[in-house]
């Protein structure tokens, strides 16, 4: 224990071992923590501006940041990453999606960067919706169709005969 003289408001500093007034050492705490406190809030806007940097340039550069995160996600999930080239992607987008038709303003996000993930070919622009359809449905042509005719088949019975029901299992309160 380092001797203080709570009296005089003096102690020992443990590392010089001189005596300073207890003033003069919670001034200098409080410094401390001020420079803390504008450290902190200077990092944050900072974090903030970069932030806005990086926004404002992915809306400039749409087409290259599609491709960007195109190439990491193939990367990161073990598939060929795509070989379109930013002109390629620029020509091709129409603003709709080329399964459904639905316009990207419609959708609640950007049309996604369909690609081949074996050879890395660009197939075209799909809504969320289709794009994590033909994912579910592993890229497979023929189980897209046999879905297609599933769902045919069951909307034809339907419009030919329509459904009942009975009131009698039907609770009523």
């Amino acid at each position: 224990m380092l001797p203080c003289n709570l009296s005089a408001r003096t102690c020992v500093v443990r590392v010089c071992f001189t005596r300073r007034s207890v003033n003069d050492m919670e001034q200098q705490q409080e410094n401390r923590r001020e420079i803390k406190r504008r450290s902190y809030k200077k990092s944050v806007l900072q974090q903030q501006h970069a932030l806005e940097r990086a926004r404002r340039w992915v809306a400039a550069n749409r087409f290259a940041y599609s491709l960007r995160q195109s190439r990491y996600d193939a990367k990161v999930r073990g598939f060929v990453a795509c070989t379109a080239t930013i002109e390629e992607l620029r020509v091709s987008f129409t603003g709709f999606c080329e399964v459904c038709g639905t316009p990207e303003i419609e959708c609640n996000r950007k049309l996604h960067m369909d690609h081949n993930h074996e050879t890395g070919g660009f197939r075209g622009w799909l809504c969320s919706k289709c794009n994590h359809a033909l994912g579910l449905f592993n890229d497979n042509p023929d189980v897209l169709e046999r879905a297609a005719q599933y769902i045919r088949l069951h909307n034809a019975a339907n419009e030919a005969e329509p459904i009942k029901v009975c009131m009698e299992n039907v609770n009523t309160f």
